[in-house]
């Protein structure tokens, strides 16, 4: 594929990525897909009386808050924050400590969560590997399945009040990702919001290792105006955490979008019209009849979402409950 082609492709919203990268999709293979939670935070009432400090003694944990404050500042309905968690069993362990130490009035709840996809080279090269990673968060964006539709902006940090609208181009943006700038879809303390950036500091503006050096989309969901936007009816339990992971809608916003057509195998039809050059089309049979048209530029697009898809399977299998 020439340059040419590639500016096409690329304007057509159809995912192809500027070279290196090929447009089948086989550059993906230098790259290790994983998907964490990056923090939990749960709900919970208690069925006696204590202050958020041995609260947060008993969890090990940097955050605990009181939802309501009695005799002595002491509380019986917290939120506690429990970061870098990759198992349901330290939760369900955090769950036995409190109903130990002081029972529990009602079930747990999953106030809010940080979910979150990195994409690391499956070959470190340290600070070389910053463009390519500030390019695939470039087009990540341009070609996001489902997104956070208001307030997008450039900023370099939270504090710094400076913003600034989003370049439609991939290689400008890729230069202000490759500067520092991080991606905000949404408002910062909005129920729902999204956040693409190159990692390369940790959550307390400390360098990390340069093999640790990735791109990561960041999808934060909280408060039950939050769940209900991916469909569910308020605040879920933790019970029901399992399955809150396989939320199609949810996965949607870490996809990229794929123009695809559906067409009856009984019907004749056109394909859209496209640029020459991208008059290239991928068919693939669907069950029970019919055929699915992918346009050659979407492929790279699918190649992501299938080894997405992975990442989001190993998830769930850490995160499967206990029965």
């Amino acid at each position: 594929m020439d340059f040419l082609e590639a500016q096409m492709v690329m304007s057509l919203g159809h995912g192809a990525m500027p070279s290196p990268l090929k447009p089948d999709g086989s550059s993906w293979d230098e790259f290790r897909f994983e998907v964490v939670f990056d923090w939990i935070e749960l709900e919970f009432e208690l069925s006696a009386r204590t202050h958020f400090r041995h609260v947060k003694e008993a969890l090990s944990v940097p955050y605990a808050q009181a939802l309501e404050q009695g005799p002595g500042a002491t509380a019986t309905h917290f939120r506690v924050k429990f970061h870098d968690v990759n198992r349901y069993a330290m939760l369900i362990a955090a769950v036995r400590e409190l109903r130990h130490r002081w029972g529990l009035a009602g079930p747990v709840k999953v106030y809010a969560h940080e979910l979150a996809a990195d994409l690391y080279p499956r070959i470190p090269q340290g600070e070389a590997d910053r463009p390519r990673l500030a390019t695939l968060g470039a087009t990540w964006y341009q070609c996001m399945d489902s997104v956070i539709r208001d307030n997008h902006r450039l900023y370099r940090t939270k504090r710094d009040g400076v913003y600034f609208d989003i370049p439609t181009d991939i290689p400008t943006l890729a230069a202000q990702l490759l500067d520092g700038w991080q991606l905000g879809m949404g408002h910062r303390d909005a129920p729902v919001y999204q956040h693409l950036y190159v990692k390369t500091t940790d959550q307390n503006g400390q360098p990390i290792a340069p093999d640790r050096y990735r791109t990561r989309l960041e999808l934060r969901i909280s408060g039950a105006e939050g769940w209900r936007y991916f469909g569910w009816p308020g605040v879920p339990l933790l019970t029901e955490f399992e399955e809150l992971q396989t939320n199609r809608k949810l996965n949607k916003h870490f996809y990229r979008r794929i123009d695809a057509g559906r067409y009856d195998r009984r019907t004749q039809f056109e394909l859209p019209t496209l640029p020459q050059p991208l008059r290239r089309w991928d068919m693939q049979r669907l069950k029970g009849g019919g055929v699915k048209a992918y346009p050659w530029g979407s492929k790279a697009d699918a190649a992501f979402n299938k080894r997405l898809n992975a990442a989001f399977r190993l998830l769930r299998s850490a995160w499967k409950r206990p029965c």
